[in-house]
């Protein structure tokens, strides 16, 4: 009974994270290319986070707020209006943002953290980790988007205001929002604006606090594996 329990969780949880990344493709399927000056805006901040990858930015009418998605090819989908609500300096701190997702490769690390939750789904550790990562990541793209500003702290944080303000509905499980839950707004303004903020990309204690919960989560088992396979290389040497 365990072990049905388990596989239904992983099945449930697998394809839940399937269907999120099929609502991502066709969002990307029915997104059309931006503007000339949104480009042109795209391309600056690209060549500002010096990014080597190519990144598509991509305007949705089935988004309320800029997101990133993909991961073989990532593509930032911007909301329809969003040119109307933004100003320039604000607009690039939001591109910038999305831009750091990909350079520290997020969408990939959040495709694992998904598959890790989906396996171990009855640890509550992961569940943990999961959250966290989630907290973790948005701060260190804060401090590189800081960095990349030379210190633009109030344009960043209007922007992500504003962006509090447009949104209406959730976002895809795969996708990565520049904000995905209102809630956050207050903590991140208020880091943003914080002159001690850090800016730079070492880990930080609580970032290396997690490695190791999840280690803590995950080599347990791998050592029993170890122990078996050592001792049963032991008795076949003995035979």
């Amino acid at each position: 009974w365990l072990v049905l329990a388990w596989v239904v969780g992983l099945a449930w949880l697998l394809v839940r994270l399937a269907r999120g990344w099929l609502q991502v493709k066709s969002l990307v399927r029915a997104a059309r290319p931006c503007s000339d000056s949104v480009a042109a805006l795209a391309g600056e901040c690209h060549q500002q986070v010096k990014l080597r990858r190519e990144v598509r930015v991509m305007v949705s009418a089935g988004v309320s707020s800029p997101m990133l998605v993909g991961v073989v090819r990532p593509v930032i989908l911007l909301p329809n209006d969003i040119e109307r609500h933004l100003h320039v300096e604000e607009f690039r701190t939001v591109l910038i943002h999305e831009l750091q997702h990909v350079r520290r490769c997020d969408p990939l690390v959040s495709l694992l953290a998904g598959v890790i939750v989906a396996i171990y789904w009855f640890h509550p550790a992961v569940w943990l980790f999961q959250w966290k990562l989630r907290k973790l990541r948005e701060l260190a793209c804060d401090e590189a988007t800081v960095a990349a500003l030379r210190g633009a702290r109030k344009s960043y944080a209007t922007g992500l205001v504003k962006v509090a303000e447009m949104i209406s509905q959730g976002q895809p499980a795969p996708a990565i929002g520049f904000l995905e839950r209102k809630s956050d707004m207050n903590t991140r303004v208020m880091q943003i604006l914080n002159a001690r903020m850090r800016v730079g990309r070492g880990l930080s204690f609580a970032g290396l606090m997690m490695v190791v919960l999840l280690g803590r989560v995950l080599l347990p088992g791998a050592a029993r594996s170890g122990e078996q396979r050592d001792g049963t290389n032991s008795k076949s040497a003995t035979k």
